[in-house]
């Protein structure tokens, strides 16, 4: 008998807490849970609005809803080629109030950080590089291969220097990743939308 009570009673409890969720539930709420569900949230986290200039306590990644006229701008790495695992190459995440996301350089490593973000990689098709040493172009095709697995079937964007000759710019640097990476390109052709796999260069 009392086994019988403790089950009816934990089954209302389920009920009842999963009719008050919906009851109390603000459409930002359900904006957040859409959301969630298709993983752009981190679990337990609903975005928050910036009011007034007041920001929230602590920042988790995709939780901080940006105003129309706002930018954040997120340090992926600081460091220069000899990184450590607490300072990984340059690079910049950008990202404004009406979606549009951006990167600057891409250095070793700051790739990983940039996952850990979980960014809506759909948006993430234009990175600018500075110049074309590695601890600012080194995780090109990390960006390059991973977007494209992540959700970026556009192709990607990269605006670079032009190189004091051909050889030194930045197409001849994409043209020669993509040729260093054929295999996983090739193999990966096909399997995912084709157009992710390609290029866009602003300069020769």
């Amino acid at each position: 008998m009392i086994h019988k009570i403790k089950t009816a009673w934990s089954a209302y409890l389920v009920v009842a807490l999963a009719i008050g969720g919906i009851i109390t539930a603000t459409p930002g709420q359900q904006v957040w849970a859409q959301e969630q569900d298709k993983g752009n949230f981190p679990l337990g986290r609903a975005p928050a609005a910036i009011v007034d200039g007041e920001y929230p306590a602590s920042y988790f990644p995709n939780t901080e809803l940006l105003g129309a006229d706002e930018m954040r701008i997120t340090a992926l790495g600081t460091g220069m080629p000899n990184q450590t695992e607490a300072a990984v190459s340059i690079s910049y995440l950008v990202e404004l109030g009406n979606g549009d996301k951006f990167l600057f350089d891409m250095g070793m490593g700051s790739m990983g950080n940039l996952f850990s973000l979980r960014p809506d990689f759909s948006k993430l098709d234009k990175v600018f590089a500075s110049h074309l040493h590695i601890d600012h172009v080194g995780d090109f095709m990390g960006l390059h291969i991973g977007g494209w697995l992540s959700g970026r079937y556009t192709p990607i964007h990269i605006y670079g220097p032009s190189g004091s000759s051909p050889e030194l710019g930045t197409k001849a640097f994409v043209e020669g990743m993509q040729k260093g990476y054929a295999w996983d390109l090739a193999t990966r052709t096909g399997a995912l939308p084709d157009k992710g796999v390609q290029t866009v260069h602003s300069r020769p």
